[in-house]
């Protein structure tokens, strides 16, 4: 029985230990944020938007490929259809790096940001579009709290 017991233990610490690493492993490269509480924690929760933007930094970097509606990529950037468009042309440009948004923005951060205003360029050329807008929302309006472009058209 005592065998037993320690054998359980030791399958259960291995189920942790390989949780904190797989957990380690796609989170690496997210920006540093508080760590949210369950409990009644005021301002250090972390609201939804923050949340989803904790989990596009994993998806965008980890799985680029499972993307929904991909029209291109590089080697800072993803753009995909937005799945909720509010226009008939509607593109998201998502850099490959963690960035809360344009306030977050440091000099570190200049091959993401100009990667993404290419490549922006790029899928307005190739889709012909000559009336069109391009924006990005600051902290408090994003729905993701994670640095994205919009090409809109009409």
């Amino acid at each position: 029985m005592g065998g037993l017991l320690r054998h359980r233990r030791l399958q259960l610490l291995a189920v942790f230990l390989v949780g904190v690493a797989l957990g380690g492993y796609l989170f690496i490269g997210s920006q540093p944020r508080s760590f949210p509480l369950l409990t009644s924690c005021g301002p250090s929760c972390h609201a939804l938007p923050e949340l989803a933007g904790l989990a596009a930094s994993v998806g965008i970097r980890l799985a680029p490929g499972m993307l929904p509606q991909e029209v291109a990529q590089t080697k800072y950037c993803v753009a995909m259809k937005n799945p909720f468009p509010d226009e008939p042309v509607d593109i998201v440009v998502i850099p490959r790096k963690d960035i809360k948004d344009v306030a977050d923005i440091v000099p570190s951060d200049a091959p993401y940001v100009m990667g993404c205003l290419e490549l922006i360029g790029s899928i307005i050329r190739a889709q012909h579009l000559s009336s069109y807008r391009v924006l990005t929302n600051g902290a408090g309006i994003q729905e993701v709290r994670y640095l994205h472009f919009h090409i809109l058209a009409r």
